[in-house]
């Protein structure tokens, strides 16, 4: 059940498996361009059973095509399994921006909801997965820190695994940006939700909203 995150390790690292796993971990900076909509009162998809409050004010991007599809029909667990394979595993849900990436400039604190696929027997193996996974992270970002290891959780009332990281990356004028990101995971079946809240190291801490819209995540059965 783990060999499907062994090919992130480093040795055999391509661009394609980098973006892998900096994308695992919400391990990015917020240049995508938004769909310049404002942000719901409440964010919901019923097909996967997720809903989390959304932050006031910030800007929302999601997969239209995706989202409509699965509000149109009523998938059964195997043929939500079966649109994970086809999308390589993962469904971004949603991505919440604090400022609009067409005109702000610099580190973007941001909210990203991924479903992804989920290949292990029980919540023992999810754990292994989630921190070999997290160890593969100081083979890509030389200055990637563990502030929290991994470690079990909840989320809804349902177990997760929780870590907390630092890193830096550059921008293409040389700049280099400072982001905090904090991640659970949190296993459904032959899926996990991962939920990554992304701020900076020093000035924008937005902790108190992420612990906030983190009380208000529920998942249901």
């Amino acid at each position: 059940p783990i060999g499907f995150w062994v090919e992130c390790r480093v040795n055999a690292l391509t661009n394609r498996n980098m973006k892998k796993i900096l994308t695992f971990w919400g391990l990015y900076l917020a240049l995508a361009t938004s769909t310049g909509l404002m942000a719901q009162e409440v964010f919901q998809n019923e097909q996967y059973g997720f809903s989390m409050t959304s932050p006031e004010g910030w800007q929302v991007q999601q997969e239209e095509d995706i989202l409509k599809n699965l509000d149109k029909y009523d998938f059964d667990e195997e043929q939500l399994q079966e649109l994970l394979a086809k999308r390589n595993g993962s469904i971004p849900l949603i991505s919440f921006f604090k400022y609009d990436p067409k005109t702000h400039a610099g580190l973007i604190p941001t909210i990203q909801i991924l479903v992804r696929s989920n290949p292990t027997p029980s919540f023992e193996y999810f754990e292994q997965m989630i921190n070999q996974s997290a160890g593969d992270l100081k083979n890509v970002l030389e200055d990637f820190t563990l502030i929290e290891s991994p470690r079990v959780g909840e989320v809804s009332g349902q177990p997760a695994i929780f870590l907390t990281g630092t890193y830096s990356l550059g921008t293409k004028r040389g700049a280099k940006l400072y982001a905090r990101t904090r991640v659970y995971a949190v296993p459904k079946g032959a899926y996990f939700f991962q939920i990554a809240f992304i701020d900076a190291q020093e000035g924008e801490d937005c902790s108190e909203l992420f612990d906030a819209l983190l009380q208000s995540i529920q998942i249901s059965d």
